[in-house]
């Protein structure tokens, strides 16, 4: 039996150190795509 269907994901930024930590409730999805994303958009907009 299933208790929860949901699926979250969960994405702190630390401007300050350039640092990025990153939880999914599905442990084996890859975080590269978001990785690649936010290095995108800092270069973009630089803190």
């Amino acid at each position: 039996m299933e208790l929860c269907s949901y699926h979250w994901v969960l994405v702190a930024l630390n401007i300050r150190t350039m640092t990025t930590c990153y939880l999914d409730s599905l442990e084996d999805q890859s975080s590269d795509d978001l990785k690649e994303i936010v290095n995108k958009a800092l270069r973009i907009h630089p803190p």
